[in-house]
């Protein structure tokens, strides 16, 4: 199951990813975590939830994945964000991935939530605090 989200910024690329891999620019209130495949760390989210991260790929300018799970959750959720660049600016697309046997019915706001009680699809719902930090840096 995916949960996913795009938004349309109006710059380039490389200004686009700029703002994207500052996490704690639109993702994050807080981060230990270098931007390199195979690291492992922390995010802290807006909402105080704490979650542990694996960089799987890191491809400047076009695409990041993250695998992370809340507390002490066991299932991991995949988390992909990708940049193409077009006339009108850089689309970001973020789609977080679980199976679906892990997803409940239950919601948070509109927060899906995993089995295990942590919500999902935290990135996709963070993506339009990124074109606030881009509004910010312009």
């Amino acid at each position: 199951m995916n949960v996913t989200r795009e938004i349309l910024l109006d710059l380039d690329r490389d200004a686009a990813w700029e703002a994207l891999a500052d996490l704690r620019g639109w993702l994050c209130a807080g981060a230990e975590l270098e931007l390199a495949e195979g690291e492992r760390g922390w995010l802290w989210l807006r909402d105080g939830e704490e979650r542990e991260v694996e960089v799987e790929e890191v491809v400047p300018g076009e695409r990041l994945v993250l695998w992370w799970r809340a507390g002490d959750d066991e299932l991991m959720t995949r988390v992909c964000l990708t940049l193409d660049e077009g006339d009108d600016g850089t689309r970001v697309r973020v789609v977080e991935s679980a199976p679906v046997y892990a997803v409940s019915t239950t919601r948070i706001g509109t927060h899906p939530v995993l089995r295990g009680g942590g919500m999902y699809g935290p990135a996709a719902m963070a993506l339009p605090m990124l074109i606030s930090r881009v509004a910010v840096l312009v």
